[in-house]
Parts: structure tokens; C-alpha cells; sequence
């Protein structure tokens, strides 16, 4: 889910680069990518993803993740791994674990964190998994 939850951007960037150029402008002012994107356009990487997953045939869970990933609790079926990713995606731009181009974290959703029904004490241990975990998978690669 995490690997495929900005794939949008990719196609927006690829198919409408006029348009993306429009969104780019908008957010060089303030604010969050997906809105930038949701303002001028009137949709989002995520919505674009998730359709593109549907199209692609993935599981429905993995498309709504996709889809929802901005506004996990609006997810229909599955606001659990639309939260997984939501929360996953926040820690990692925290993190600063590479980037879509967005510049900012965006904020948590406090509704995403209730599905999860996560204590807040596990958010250091969460981190410092996440940060191992990278380590290792970097050093795999060197």
C-alpha cells in the first residue's frame, strides 16, 4: 500500500503536466499538495491512484487505501489500511524517508489514529522500528 499510495502523482505529472504546472504554482503559496491539487483540479493523487488501481484490477482493499489516504475515515470498506497508510505516510515525511514532492507533514488525522486504536506511547517505538528497518534496508542495497 505504502509503495503505490502516490502513484497518482506520477500520472498527473505524466498526463497533464499544464495542469500540474497550475497546482505547482498554487502550492509554491502555502499549503498541502492534495489540496493545491484538489483546488485546481478538483481531484487528488490519491483519487487518481486508486482509480488507477481499480483499472489495474488490485484488490479493492488496496485501492481504497490508495484512494483514502489523505482522508482515511471517509474510506467505505477499509478505513484500517487506508489509516495504516495515512499514519505510515505522516511518519515518514516526519521522518524525512523521501518525498512526492510535498514539503510539509501533513497533519494527522485524528479519526485515522482512533481506527488504529494505537496508544500514543507507541509512537517512539514505531520510529525507532521504522528507522532501523531503513537502516537495514539501505545497507542491503550498498
Amino acid at each position: 500500500m505504502g509503495m503505490l499510495h502516490d502513484l497518482g502523482r506520477l500520472v498527473l505529472l505524466l498526463n497533464i503536466p499544464d495542469q500540474m504546472q497550475k497546482v505547482m504554482s498554487l502550492y509554491d503559496k502555502g499549503g498541502l499538495l492534495h489540496d493545491a491539487e484538489n483546488q485546481v483540479l478538483e481531484a487528488d493523487h490519491a483519487g487518481v491512484g486508486g482509480m488507477l488501481l481499480k483499472v489495474w484490477k488490485l484488490p479493492e482493499m488496496l485501492q481504497e487505501a490508495v484512494a483514502f489516504h489523505h482522508k482515511p475515515s471517509q474510506s467505505p470498506r477499509y478505513p484500517g489500511a487506508a489509516s495504516i497508510v495515512h499514519v505510515a505516510d505522516i511518519i515518514s515525511h516526519s521522518m524525512e524517508l523521501g518525498t512526492c514532492g510535498e514539503r510539509y507533514v501533513p497533519p494527522l488525522n485524528a479519526k485515522a489514529w482512533e481506527i488504529l486504536d494505537l496508544p500514543p506511547s507507541l509512537l517512539s517505538s514505531i520510529i525507532e522500528q521504522v528507522d532501523r528497518q531503513t537502516s537495514e534496508a539501505v545497507e542491503m542495497f550498498l
